[in-house]
This record gives C-alpha cells, sequence and structure tokens, in this order.
C-alpha cells in the first residue's frame, strides 16, 4: 500500500479581496468554493514538485563525487 503523506495548506484571502470574489466568482458563473479548491490544488501542485525537486537535489547530492586525484588520474589516463 502506498503511505499517503499529509500537507497541510491555508490560503488566507484578505477582505478587501471578498469584494473581489463575489464579484469575479459570479461573472465567472463559478461558486467561490470552487475557485478556492483550485487554488488549493495549484499550491498543493507546487509543493508537491517543490519536495520532487528537494528529493532529487538531495540524492545527487548524495552520490559520490571523484576525489582530486581520482579527478586528475582520470585526466592522465583519460584522455
Amino acid at each position: 500500500m502506498a503511505r499517503i503523506k499529509r500537507t497541510q495548506v491555508s490560503i488566507r484571502v484578505h477582505p478587501d479581496d471578498y469584494k473581489f470574489l463575489d464579484n469575479y466568482c459570479a461573472e465567472e458563473g463559478i461558486e467561490k468554493a470552487t475557485w478556492m479548491s483550485s487554488v488549493i490544488r495549484k499550491e498543493v501542485k507546487k509543493l508537491q514538485q517543490q519536495e520532487q525537486q528537494a528529493t532529487a537535489s538531495k540524492s545527487i547530492s548524495s552520490l559520490s563525487l571523484p576525489t582530486a586525484t581520482e579527478r586528475s588520474i582520470f585526466c592522465v589516463f583519460g584522455g
């Protein structure tokens, strides 16, 4: 079974933005809850991408790099 990792995302809407949301959502024909859930999905996707990038860079940094001696030997004998 895959382990589910829980991530908490909080969205704060500035009080002045509620008027904008009321107008925007009415014009677009969407509910505010639908708009907010799409914003949450985007934020979760960003977090997942950041975690993947962090995991990838951690994996790369954990690779053993050749020492200066090994590099110089490679240069001398490798070409």
